[in-house]
Parts: structure tokens; C-alpha cells; sequence
């Protein structure tokens, strides 16, 4: 690719440290950026950041497709600071993130999200730091991935996001996404690994039940906090009443702040749940 004609480029696949001290980037030759650029809206250019995996040849073995972008070292970042909005995102090829914690948080002009193409098993991996160059774990967790997208309706493609036992935290990775009413996929998530969901829909107050969450198995998650705080659309709880909670140490405003109209929420029995070594409820 030639970035001429549109905002692009690639993302960073690992870094060397120089001998004189610093780093220095490689980029991943098969991972690219690219913003298409849409209508422009109050006086603001808006568009599609697509992030995604060039052809290769299929018949060899599969190229890495690693990428250790943080948050702080996304490079579409200046297209945002000169007051580009970015209404959707999609990911397609399998690219695999290292560092996904807070990626797109407080992009609030995003409304669709596409995550067909997003390989969560290198969380966890062991990467080298920006200008130190110290061999640094990232954190086993998506934390704050799509945190704070106030404009985000729809979030498809995330059926295979849980597939390893890489991550151990959801916290805050849907939290703020008041308009967020869908989320394709997400019925199928594995989470028989994760400990903290802390905040994990909070102020997601156009979710209005919990059916996609009735097969998840959380017998291992430590902490709910603030769960589902603020779900102020929600009418029934019927869908999570079979949970198993034994391992739950916090639950610190898990349903606060649910409907005002208390008869709206219809079914409220989860006398089944185990909280027994729970030690914060507020």
C-alpha cells in the first residue's frame, strides 16, 4: 500500500532497543490503517477507520499478524486531534492485539463497531517498551476497549473474542455506551477464565435484558462491581438468576441505580446465587 490518496498506514509489530540507547518501531508488513473519509458535519470531516490484514499467500505458512500498539501509540490519533470524527470501525484479517486495553475509549462519535477481525490471544505477551526498551507483560485483560463510545449502537462480530484463556478482565469495556443496544456474538463468549467484570456494562442504559448472558459460566469471576450499575432500561433479571457466584468477593454497586420505576423491573429473585465469601456489596 501507498498511502497517498487516503489516511493510512501500518501498525507496529515489535520494537529493538538501539545501542545507543531508545527503541525503535517495526512496523508489521501485514497489518494496515486506512480512514475513509465521509460527509463532513458540522463543519467536521467524519468516516471509516478500517483496520485490517493485506493478502497473502494462503498456501504458505500464515504470516504474524501481532500487533503492540497501545492506546498512547495509535497513529490515527492526529486525524482525531485535528477534529476527524470517526463514526465506524472495522476489523478485518485476524490482527492480533497485544495491548487493546482502552484503544477506542471516549470515541464518541463512533457508532458501529466491527470485530470480525480481532484476535485477542496475544494479551498477556510479553513486549518491549516505548524509548526503554524493558521486556514488559501487557496486561490480561480488554479493559476499556469501547469504554465511553456515547454514541455506539451496534458492536458486531465478537463471537470468537474469548476463545483462549488469555484474558482475565472485562472491566469497564462496555461502560458509558448508553445508546449500545446491540452486541452480535457476544452470546458466545467463553468465560469460564475471566475474575473481574467490574463495570463491565455500566451505563449501558439501552440494554434492556440479559438474555445474551444467560450460558455465561462466571464461577471463577471475583468481581462484579458496578456490573450493571446504571442499566437504567433494564426490566428483568431472570436471565442471570441460575449464575454461579461462589467465587465473588465484591459486588459493590453491581445493580445500582437500575430503573427508577421500581415495578418496571419485573423479576427480581436471585436467592440461588452463592455469596457467601462476598465482602462488599456497597
Amino acid at each position: 500500500y501507498v498511502w497517498q490518496t487516503v489516511p493510512g498506514g501500518r501498525l507496529i509489530k515489535y520494537r529493538t532497543v538501539n545501542e545507543g540507547g531508545g527503541t525503535t518501531d517495526h512496523d508489521n508488513e501485514y497489518v494496515y490503517w486506512q480512514f475513509i473519509a465521509g460527509a463532513t458535519v458540522d463543519g467536521h470531516l467524519t468516516g471509516t477507520l478500517n483496520i485490517a490484514v493485506t493478502d497473502y499467500d494462503t498456501t504458505g505458512p500464515a504470516p504474524d499478524l501481532t500487533v503492540i500498539n497501545t492506546a498512547s501509540e495509535l497513529p490515527w490519533q492526529a486525524l482525531i486531534d485535528s477534529g476527524v470524527r470517526i463514526t465506524t470501525i472495522n476489523f478485518n484479517g485476524g490482527v492480533k492485539l497485544v495491548n487493546p486495553q482502552n484503544w477506542f475509549k471516549n470515541y464518541t462519535y463512533l457508532t458501529t463497531f466491527s470485530g470480525q477481525g480481532i484476535d485477542f490471544s496475544g494479551v498477556g505477551n510479553t513486549y518491549k517498551a516505548k524509548n526503554t526498551g524493558t521486556d514488559t507483560n501487557s496486561d490480561l485483560s480488554i479493559e476499556g476497549f469501547l469504554m465511553g463510545c456515547e454514541r455506539l449502537t451496534t458492536v458486531t462480530g465478537v463471537d470468537t473474542w474469548l476463545t483462549s484463556d488469555h484474558v482475565k478482565s472485562l472491566k469497564n469495556l462496555f461502560a458509558g455506551d448508553i445508546l449500545l443496544d446491540t452486541i452480535d456474538g457476544i452470546r458466545q463468549w467463553q468465560v469460564d477464565n475471566i475474575i473481574s467484570m467490574e463495570g463491565l456494562f455500566q451505563s449501558a442504559r439501552s440494554i434492556d435484558d440479559l438474555t445474551f448472558l444467560l450460558n455465561w459460566k462466571v464461577g471463577n469471576v471475583k468481581n462484579f462491581d458496578n456490573m450493571f450499575n446504571d442499566c437504567t432500561s433494564l426490566t428483568t433479571l431472570e436471565d442471570i438468576k441460575n449464575w454461579d457466584t461462589h467465587s465473588a468477593t465484591s459486588m459493590r454497586g453491581m445493580f445500582a441505580s437500575l430503573p427508577s420505576n421500581p415495578s418496571s423491573l419485573s423479576n427480581v429473585n436471585l436467592n440461588s446465587w452463592d455469596v457467601s465469601s462476598v465482602t462488599a456489596f456497597d
